[in-house]
């Protein structure tokens, strides 16, 4: 299902940038609420926020980190026991590859959304960076309103310490001492 989830992000993810190359032109915009949500056409060579953009490496480096992420992420999934965070994680990935594939065949990522508040402008953001945010978002407020979710989400990183084996730990120091023949308490052995 988490895979599933993915693909489909990926694939919405490439339709609509490819919808917004084929119709928008660079840089202009146009109104779906006016004063609220554009559609815009703007090309990212950056991380989020457009940060490091116009680095000669930024494209590679970025290129690395989300190859990189999306390998992690597809092995928590597939270690996961939460069906949900599993999906949540799917949303993830499929953001981080969307936007991976426009990284190497671009160079640069295709940003068509963008809301307005006040004065305020959000920086343009796609669906794929969307999905990042929304599965991400829903992780913190599934671990913040069950304490286990990271543990079942994650089982590798089980935040709980292992129980104690006293009595395993005990008969292995009685046997160390007895294979050693050391001398009993009050027992000199000269």
């Amino acid at each position: 299902m988490a895979y599933t989830v993915a693909a489909l992000i990926v694939l919405f993810d490439q339709i609509t940038k490819a919808l917004v190359e084929a119709n928008i032109a660079l840089g202009s915009q146009r109104p779906l609420i006016d004063g609220f949500a554009y559609l815009v056409h703007a090309q990212n060579t950056g991380a989020a926020w457009s940060l490091f953009a116009g680095l000669t490496w930024s494209r590679f480096l970025l290129a690395a980190i989300s190859l990189a992420a999306a390998w992690l992420i597809a092995a928590a999934m597939s270690r996961s026991r939460h069906r949900t965070g599993t999906v949540l994680l799917g949303l993830i990935l499929g953001g981080s590859v969307g936007n991976l594939i426009d990284r190497i065949r671009f160079g640069y990522v295709t940003d068509y959304l963008q809301l307005i508040f006040g004065n305020y402008r959000f920086p343009a953001f796609n669906v794929a960076d969307a999905a990042i945010t929304c599965g991400a978002i829903l992780i913190v407020v599934y671990s913040l309103a069950d304490k286990k979710f990271l543990d079942r989400l994650l089982p590798w990183l089980e935040t709980k310490a292992p129980p104690a084996d006293d009595a395993g730990l005990n008969r292995r120091i009685r046997k160390q001492l007895e294979d050693a023949d050391l001398p009993a308490d009050g027992e000199n052995r000269s």
